[in-house]
């Protein structure tokens, strides 16, 4: 685990100067959020009253490159967080049945303040100009950052599937660490090639083996908010699908499903799955 001061959400506030600003509507056009985001000035209040000691931040290396994943146990602090770092600290509203958010690009600050400090004790002189010259190439200062949250997965009671509440807990933070690693290593290797549904069902399904050792098509539906024929009114599903094509929708993420279904089937246990990333006794090294 990276090593970090005892409050994450403060530590982390030295990256990503915008976690000390309020959450507020018209916040992303304000001078003070430019100032925190393009200029990396930290805001003088200190982050208070979110954040738990639960919380857990490390870096997981991938052979396609680094991820930062921090998990929230209280709700509150994941939603804040994404409308922060995900939405310009503008008061979006964060459905229930999503329960992580991967974030690319993130300029992290403390990045650019390490490399001007270098840069001054070798005998540089204008560093406005390195500092043009090292952030015209975003991989020097940008992130890539995994938000999790502690909840249920795609906010399915325990007792739907016959699990306490504290195995079923823990079963989901495993899926959403894999769901959101899957989106980040696919992007790295293909990022031309997008198809939402497909990419949500893949996500869900590395999830799924991960945490349960076996992909069922069912709990992959209903992952998705699709029962029988139906599609529950508060489905991930929908968020990924216009209205007027939900039907359409349905139908893509039955053939995904039964796709990646046939394809495991196949390959008949040739899979290898790491370590959860949230849990602290465990490597945090992926491949």
């Amino acid at each position: 685990p990276l090593q970090l001061p005892s409050s994450i959400i403060s530590a982390l506030s030295l990256r990503y100067p915008q976690l000390r600003l309020p959450i507020a509507d018209g916040m992303s056009g304000s001078e003070r959020y430019k100032a925190a985001v393009l200029r990396g000035i930290i805001p003088d209040a200190d982050p208070e009253g979110f954040g738990s000691a639960l919380d857990s931040f490390r870096e997981v290396r991938t052979a396609l490159g680094t991820v930062g994943v921090w998990c929230l146990e209280n709700r509150t602090d994941f939603v804040r967080v994404v409308q922060a770092l995900a939405y310009r600290c503008e008061p979006r509203e964060i459905p229930k049945a999503v329960g992580a958010q991967y974030i690319g690009g993130l300029a992290n600050w403390e990045k650019i303040r390490a490399h001007k400090t270098r840069y001054l004790a070798g005998g540089g002189r204008d560093w406005g100009q390195e500092f043009r010259r090292f952030t015209a190439d975003k991989a020097n200062y940008t992130d890539s950052l995994i938000l999790l949250s502690s909840g249920f997965y795609s906010d399915i009671p325990p007792e739907e599937l016959s699990m306490s509440a504290e195995e079923w807990k823990s079963r989901s933070m495993t899926v959403r660490g894999y769901h959101e690693l899957t989106h980040f290593l696919y992007r790295r290797a293909y990022p031309g090639d997008v198809d939402v549904i497909r990419d949500e069902v893949l996500a869900d399904c590395m999830g799924l083996m991960a945490a349960f050792g076996h992909y069922s098509p069912a709990l992959a539906e209903r992952f998705l908010g699709i029962r029988a024929s139906e599609l529950l009114p508060e489905a991930r599903l929908r968020h990924y699908v216009p209205a007027d094509a939900l039907a359409e929708g349905i139908r893509r993420a039955r053939f995904w499903i039964n796709t990646f279904a046939a394809l495991l089937a196949d390959l008949s246990g040739q899979w290898k799955f790491f370590d959860c990333p949230c849990n602290e006794s465990r490597p945090s090294v992926y491949i």
